[in-house]
């Protein structure tokens, strides 16, 4: 998009007015950002008892990771659901500004697998396991994505300087070289949408908090001053 029509569509979406608040749609919304942190911190005191009683180890903060994260998917569809069912029809949905700048840098991937899924005969390992790193990438909300973009050009630039490395200086050693740089990205990369994936849930049960705080206050009786 030309930076001139990005600009005007950019100001248009500034420009929309907000819509006014409706009281019965907040109390609906409240009831339900209440309901789902009460069955979270059900949840999360389970996990604290049986922490206490079998005692902590890796396997069971992985399950009780997964517990979490698996509630916490079944509450986005839930309040898809809600909105969708409770919100009134708009006009077009006003887009992050930076929704443009993030698809643009992650062309270049969509581009690879459009590649390699264009090619004849079937995929070899590499292209098997490129596949799935670039599904990884680019399935991920805008935010991780755009780290994830970042990261992997600079993965891309490690694998690239060392197979340069190995055509000025030939050494034996270079396909354990190669696949240690391989492993250390995708920990790399596992570990940085882990990280996002628990600070998504933090952010959740923070936020889901503060508004029904803030719901609760609106519905305090006012004080004069």
């Amino acid at each position: 998009m030309p930076d001139d029509a990005l600009e005007k569509f950019l100001e248009e979406q500034r420009n929309k007015p907000k819509a006014t608040p409706d009281p019965a749609f907040e109390e609906k919304e409240r009831k339900l950002y209440v309901r789902q942190l009460a069955e979270r911190d059900a949840l999360q005191k389970q996990h604290r008892e049986e922490t206490a009683r079998v005692g902590a180890s890796k396997q069971l903060e992985q399950r009780h990771d997964q517990e979490i994260a698996k509630l916490t998917e079944k509450f986005e569809k839930q309040r898809e659901v809600f909105y969708r069912d409770n919100t009134p029809q708009k006009t077009a949905a006003v887009q992050d500004p930076t929704f443009i700048a993030d698809k643009v840098a992650a062309l270049p991937l969509y581009k690879e697998m459009q590649s390699i899924n264009a090619k004849d005969g079937p995929f070899t390992e590499a292209e098997k396991k490129r596949i799935d790193v670039l599904n990884k990438i680019l399935d991920a909300e805008a935010d991780l994505r755009k780290t994830l973009v970042a990261l992997d050009a600079r993965q891309k630039k490690e694998t690239e300087d060392l197979v340069q490395k190995q055509r000025r200086e030939p050494s034996p050693t270079f396909g354990q070289q190669y696949a240690d740089l391989e492993k250390r990205h995708d920990k790399e990369r596992d570990r940085y949408i882990r990280e996002h994936a628990n600070a998504r849930r933090i952010a959740d049960d923070l936020k889901q908090r503060e508004k029904i705080d803030a719901l609760t206050m609106d519905d305090g009786p006012k004080r004069s001053r």
